[in-house]
């Protein structure tokens, strides 16, 4: 009689397509606290690597300081080192910079981690600068070299290290990734799993230029650019006030709602109202200036601004910089906003049906 292999639970969020043992092992090590000083993420490219770093630096915050709910990838506990475009190696210098950052004090109270893409590329004086790093470990400092093949590191340094390999992706997960996940044509799916030839991120390139592709068809008029900002409202925006507003923390989404209120709606900029709402150990000064820099609206028109109280004593992310509230009053456009938003939604419904 057959045993049913019970399927791992993982206990972290990962990358979503293939190297589900690599998955297993990293969340595993991240619950257990059994982790290494030093990772080497292995394997040709676009098979996940810098997407699984990432996602391991975040995993690692999260299994430190379980509070911080919204950590973003990017902050100042994190450091990437590139090599420069232009240059044949990664500079002695830039792994010194590297190395000094990683040694000042966490912003989150936590791990520090450094990742080095492209490891195979370190001048010799820089892989020593660096070996000379890991042969004196500190608490809580991580760093993941990420390298098309680990023979092209130095010994030493392999030895030190936690060497991980990516390899090809089965075509069959490829294609149902597609499929279940970016909702592709079956024809379509099958014919990008095969030219990725076992590689996810490609696949995911070619789904994202045929994305493009379909952008391209679609006319940039006014009414197209209105009926997206109706969708858009219909989501994000005030439905149940007296005023044409919307709230969000994404730039690019108040910049678009803005940019057509001012061009579109021919709405005054001195008529416009924004708002903050930000964390206890924000700046509001320079938040204000975020914003204003963002949206390109004058720092006059930021009215008020509200601070949470539940977070006191909380940190936040770098990368977080608050809720910004425009509102520019006239109920008349939130009105042909949200009939232009259900109506196409109904029609579109009805169309499909059949």
């Amino acid at each position: 009689m057959s045993q049913t292999v019970k399927q791992y639970q993982k206990r972290f969020e990962w990358p979503e397509i293939g190297n589900d043992n690599l998955i297993e092992f990293l969340d595993r090590s991240l619950f257990q606290k059994k982790l290494a000083q030093t990772y080497i993420f292995a394997g040709p490219e676009d098979l996940g690597k810098s997407t699984m770093a990432l996602a391991f630096a975040r995993n690692l915050i999260l299994s430190d300081r379980q509070e911080v709910r919204d950590f973003s990838s990017v902050n100042s506990d994190l450091h990437i080192l590139n090599r420069e475009p232009g240059k044949k190696n990664i500079s002695i210098e830039a792994v010194r910079d590297f190395i000094k950052m990683l040694s000042l004090s966490s912003f989150l109270n936590s791990y520090k981690i450094g990742i080095i893409k492209g490891a195979e590329t370190l001048s010799s004086e820089a892989a020593s600068a660096l070996l000379k790093t890991l042969e004196e470990p500190r608490d809580k400092v991580i760093i993941i070299l990420l390298t098309s093949s680990v023979d092209l590191l130095m010994p030493t340094i392999v030895s030190r290290s936690q060497v991980l390999y990516f390899y090809p992706v089965a075509f069959d997960i490829i294609y149902d990734y597609l499929v279940k996940e970016l909702n592709l044509k079956r024809g379509e799916a099958k014919n990008m799993a095969a030219l990725a030839a076992g590689r996810p991120l490609l696949a995911v390139k070619f789904a994202e230029n045929e994305a493009d592709k379909t952008l391209q068809r679609i006319p940039n008029s006014k009414e197209i650019v209105e009926l997206g900002l109706a969708l858009l409202y219909m989501g994000e925006g005030f439905k149940k006030s007296s005023k044409t507003g919307m709230g969000n923390s994404d730039p690019l989404l108040l910049k678009f709602f803005l940019i057509i209120l001012l061009n579109i709606y021919k709405v005054d900029i001195e008529k416009i109202r924004f708002e903050l709402h930000i964390r206890a150990d924000q700046n509001p000064e320079l938040i204000k200036k975020y914003w204003a820099k963002k949206l390109e609206a004058p720092l006059h028109r930021f009215k008020s601004i509200s601070i949470d109280k539940r977070t006191i004593g909380k940190n936040t992310y770098e990368n977080y910089k608050g809720v910004c509230v425009i509102d520019c009053g006239n109920v008349a456009i939130q009105r042909k906003l949200v009939y232009i938003g259900k109506k196409f939604c109904e029609r579109t419904i009805e169309s499909l049906r059949g």
